[in-house]
């Protein structure tokens, strides 16, 4: 650990002009942050600023050729900011005169908790631990600048100067405009942390580990961003612009804008602090996780994802907003375009979901499950579909609607099933009906599932169109009883195909009666000749062992 970093400001600010560096820059109304950014792409300088110091939505017009650093800094800055250099980082201040000479001492704390930066006087002395915990135990204001845009080391030993000069003077720039903003009590001491989590990272053209720090960028691996990086065994890098390889896995703390390959799991983004976003491609036999930015994922276990356009998995995907998942598990989105899994869907908002088990949304276009939940949405396909509203159709076997739907228990006649219980659920556009009943001239029971439309005429006057289907069954005609496995040898077949235009009266509240003609198709297959004797016939057709009967009827009955 170094004993003394510095003899006193001076000294820091002599080295500001070191080396002439060039740009060239022909830029019209661009963003500030943007021109910044060109700048450092041709020179590899960095800046260093608080946020409040330096407007980020102003924009610049310049026109350079081959120009001095310093001319075109003072150009893009004529009296906005006021700015200083030192070697390969440049320091932005606010609009105010000068940095202000402080009577207290000032703290800047680097990430080794066991020494401080001490500015006293304007002079940089290294604090140790104990002193430290004294100086922090007598006074601490718990002022804390996060969003310092911190510049990284150069190289590890020669510019190490160079790099604590900036840090140093970066600190005091945030904590003089704190001061400035801020009431802080005379005799308080101004503590400012400055952590790595905001670095605006190197960047390099490759890079080869066997599991990092062992590799060609060294301890400088995590802060750098490579166009090509291989992990051997596994690494941890700034990020990648291109292309990423690894046997076991990639970490990495900044975006990736290209394509991830592991064979044990990919991970981006883990600084959160960091504001550019990834649009990546990651494909990984374990799992894949991008915390912020646009990512396309493929694995074996599982995908997080920030935002996705794609995400594959064999067990199963998350993400904040995510265009489609496949999963052999389970799907997990809070706004989705298309889900399919073999087990569950949940969203909060999503277009599309199929699943084998579960689909769930707050609000969903179209489900297509064994059990689809929403609370409002489109259309719904499956064995049981639950909803809040009946702003949508669902389309299963039980169906339930708790505002505005129907769900209806009733007990009817007609001429040919004489009684029936039926069961109706769904929304007045398309409900389900399940039905059992039975017949007294051959004593059969007639198992029965329909679909049916509801009309409103007036607040208590309806009328419902209902087509249904009902299977037949007699101990003697169809052999049921008597012989259960020939009936199935022989495959009868005695169906009643019926549809019924129904008038409805609303006598009260959740109490119908309703009353209509009925219009009957009977299909019957016997190799007996016995087939179920009918009301009467207006057309009637049999060939061989089946036999075709038309009639109208009537039903009529009560709901409820």
């Amino acid at each position: 650990m170094l004993a003394v970093i510095f003899g006193g400001l001076q000294q820091v600010r002599a080295q500001k002009n070191g080396e002439s560096i060039r740009v060239s820059l022909n830029v019209e109304n661009q963003a500030i942050l943007s021109v910044l950014e060109s700048i450092t792409d041709q020179t590899n300088i960095l800046f260093s600023y608080n946020p409040d110091a330096l407007d980020e939505n102003r924009f610049v017009s310049i026109s350079v050729e081959n120009e001095e650093l310093d001319a075109v800094l003072q150009n893009i800055f004529p009296d906005t900011n006021r700015y200083e250099r030192i070697g390969y980082h440049v320091i932005l201040y606010p609009p105010k005169k000068g940095i202000i000479e402080q009577e207290k001492d000032s703290i800047l704390q680097i990430n080794d908790s066991s020494s401080l930066l001490l500015l006293k006087n304007n002079e940089l002395v290294l604090n140790d631990k104990k002193e430290n915990e004294n100086i922090f135990s007598q006074q601490d204001t718990g002022l804390i600048a996060k969003d310092c845009h911190i510049i990284e080391k150069t190289t590890f030993f020669e510019d190490m100067k160079n790099f604590l000069a900036a840090l140093a003077l970066t600190a005091i720039s945030i904590g003089n405009t704190v001061l400035a903003q801020d009431s802080i009590p005379q005799d308080s001491t101004t503590i400012i942390q400055a952590t790595s989590d905001t670095l605006s990272p190197h960047k390099k053209v490759a890079q080869f580990s066997f599991v990092t720090p062992l590799g060609t960028s060294w301890i400088n691996t995590p802060g750098t961003i490579f166009n090509f990086s291989f992990n051997l065994v596994g690494g941890v890098t700034g990020g990648v612009h291109g292309l990423e390889m690894a046997t076991g896995f990639n970490v990495n703390r900044y975006e990736v804008k290209g394509a991830q390959f592991a064979a044990g799991f990919n991970i981006t983004g883990t600084n959160q602090n960091y504001t550019v976003e990834s649009k990546n491609a990651q494909f990984a036999a374990g799992f894949n996780i991008t915390m912020k930015g646009l990512s396309t994922q493929f694995a074996g276990g599982f995908n997080f994802a920030d935002r996705s356009t794609v995400q594959a998995a064999a067990g199963f995907n998350a993400a904040r907003h995510a265009h489609a998942q496949l999963a052999g598990g389970a799907n997990v989105a809070r706004k989705a375009g298309a889900q399919i899994a073999g087990g569950a869907n949940v969203s909060d908002t999503t277009v599309f979901q199929m699943a084998g088990g579960v689909n769930v949304a707050n609000k969903s276009s179209c489900q297509i499950s064994v059990v689809n939940v929403t609370k409002r949405g489109g259309f719904q396909m499956g064995i049981v579909n639950v909803r809040d509203t009946a702003d949508g159709v669902p389309f299963g076997l039980i169906n339930i609607v708790r505002k505005g739907g129907v769900l209806e228990f009733g007990v009817e006649g007609s001429e040919f099933i004489h009684a029936s219980l039926t069961f109706r659920s769904g929304v007045r556009k398309l409900y389900t009906i399940w039905s059992i009943g039975m017949g007294f001239s051959d004593l059969f029971f007639a198992p029965g599932f329909g679909l049916g439309s509801s009309f409103l005429w007036k607040n208590r006057i309806g009328m419902n169109f209902e087509l249904s289907y009902h299977q037949l069954f007699n101990a003697e005609i169809s052999d049921g009883y008597n012989n259960f496995e020939h009936y199935f040898e022989t495959s009868y077949y005695n169906a009643l195909i019926r549809f019924a235009p129904l008038v409805n009266l609303r006598i009260v509240d959740h109490f119908k009666i309703f009353l209509g003609p009925t219009f009957n198709l009977m299909i019957q297959n016997s190799d007996t000749d016995r087939f179920f004797e009918l009301p009467y016939s207006f057309y009637s057709y049999q060939m061989d062992d089946t036999k075709l009967d038309f009639w109208i009827g009537f039903s009529g009955g009560f709901k409820f």
